[in-house]
């Protein structure tokens, strides 16, 4: 038999068969939040002080530098994305086991014999629970008092998102966050029969364009735009990151912005493919979404105290309605293409629940490496970003820890200057949000919750990047684990 040539094959979408049952979009937001207007105001409190204290008091140590798929490193604020921050909330039980214990940290253990103390529950190879995470350890080689944290960007966002992460933070859940994740706990059918509850939240902070860092500080553009967008996505990446498969909640504060629930459909850049009944063969009647009924896409408002559940099996490759009668294997991906104007800063809350954990200094927020990573990290050089190269990116071939230490250091030297050019303009934005008329905001950063680094583990012109590690180990010890 002749086979079709491949020239003539066209790109056709993986069809599913006649009788698979539609699944629509169940993401939504709920016409009533479970979470009180109590803890809404505090956590616009908390949210306020860390926006302020982000850009404006400490935006040399606070705005991460980040080196999103292989682009050369540069802060977040010059990617056309939100500014992210990790929460970790901490296990009960932990709370009430014995802190302290000595336990070698992950960036002194060599792999070999015993840590010392470790989970009561799950033991050594603990991959988190709620008896260690949140525990205090103390490590017996370095001196460092480090706990188990919540990991959210442990899987394909470490590419995605390229967080340094010789200055990667995950600071504590704020009281505020934990009252609000114990009322999303309680919201029936949140969760699958089993699953944990809440275990992480990300602050996520859109910024207008009057928050532009490229036109503060006279840089180009490029292919950057001056207000933050979100490019459509998945959370959970087809299960590739430490993100557990159930639902996710988000709080907004601040100023409203628009959520675009866009409709992926499936394409095969082959030869035309079967159906595929194993899909659904259940001779159902075809369910369109009520809210969006030809399959496209669907905008949700998220107005300030709003309450937004992003439903796991959206983001999965499900039998979709295509519109024309067809039914094809897709998803949904979600992303904020139009950005903020003006002075407008639109913060969201996002709770989830996650699988993976990571060691963390209780003094700094940083989370610990191993030896062998941080190895890695200064000896392996760093791909160049194409045309997002900065004009201040160093020439030559350099380290990823190099990369990021040029990065973060010509950061600090104009990061004041940025934040005095939108702090009153910021000022004025909190102070309009619901309950902020009266938040005092400080003229001079003081050491808080916030995951502000100590003066001890930075310096300028690299932190860490210039191999300065959380567990301050000697300089003859960092260079002997490179030989």
């Amino acid at each position: 038999m002749r086979l079709p040539d491949v020239s003539h094959a066209t790109p056709a979408l993986a069809t599913c068969c006649s009788s698979a049952r539609v699944v629509p979009l169940q993401s939504r937001v709920l016409p009533h939040t479970p979470v009180p207007a109590s803890t809404v105001a505090a956590l616009t409190h908390d949210v306020a002080q860390r926006v302020w204290h982000t850009l404006v008091l400490a935006p040399g140590e606070a705005v991460d530098v980040t080196a999103p798929m292989g682009n050369s490193p540069r802060p977040e604020l010059l990617f056309n994305s939100p500014l992210k921050v990790q929460y970790s909330r901490s296990g009960v039980r932990a709370a009430k086991a014995q802190q302290g214990q000595a336990r070698i940290c992950a960036a002194c253990w060599d792999q070999h014999g015993s840590r010392g103390a470790c989970c009561d529950d799950g033991g050594p190879r603990c991959s988190g629970c709620d008896s260690c995470v949140g525990r205090l350890f103390e490590c017996p080689k370095c001196g460092t008092r480090f706990e188990n944290r919540w990991l959210y960007e442990g899987g394909s966002a470490r590419s995605s998102i390229g967080r340094n992460p010789l200055s990667f933070r995950i600071c504590r859940f704020t009281p505020a966050m934990e009252q609000a994740a114990k009322a999303i706990d309680g919201v029936e059918g949140s969760q699958m029969e089993g699953a944990v509850g809440v275990r992480s939240a990300v602050v996520v902070t859109y910024l207008g364009d009057a928050y532009c860092v490229a036109c503060a500080l006279n840089l180009e553009h490029k292919s950057k735009v001056c207000g933050s967008v979100l490019h459509a996505h998945r959370d959970r990446a087809g299960g590739a990151n430490t993100q557990a498969p159930t639902s996710n909640h988000v709080i907004t504060v601040g100023a409203s912005r628009t959520l675009s629930m866009e409709q992926r459909l499936l394409e095969v850049r082959s030869l035309p493919v079967v159906q595929t009944p194993e899909l659904g063969t259940a001779d159902e009647v075809m369910v369109a979404n009520p809210v969006n009924p030809e399959g496209s896409s669907c905008q949700f408002e998220l107005t300030h105290g709003s309450h937004f559940v992003l439903a796991p099996d959206d983001e999965e490759l499900r039998p979709r309605a295509v519109g024309d009668g067809r039914v094809a294997k897709g998803c949904y991906m979600h992303g904020m293409s139009t950005p903020l104007t003006g002075g407008q800063v639109s913060c969201g809350v996002v709770f989830r629940a996650v699988e993976g954990i990571a060691e963390v200094d209780v003094e700094t927020d940083l989370v610990l490496i191993t030896p062998e990573r941080w190895r890695q990290l200064h000896t392996v050089a760093l791909r160049k970003g194409g045309n997002h190269a900065a004009s201040w990116s160093p020439a030559g071939a350099h380290t990823r820890a190099q990369a990021f230490s040029t990065a973060q250091g010509w950061w600090r030297r104009v990061a004041s200057h940025f934040g005095a050019s939108i702090r009153e303009r910021l000022r004025g934005e909190l102070a309009g949000w619901p309950g902020c008329s009266h938040l005092q905001l400080p003229d001079t950063s003081t050491t808080g919750d916030w995951g502000s680094p100590s003066a001890s583990t930075t310096r300028e012109g690299g932190g860490q990047g210039d191999g300065v590690k959380p567990c301050q180990v000697s300089q003859q010890q960092r260079e002997s684990r490179l030989r």
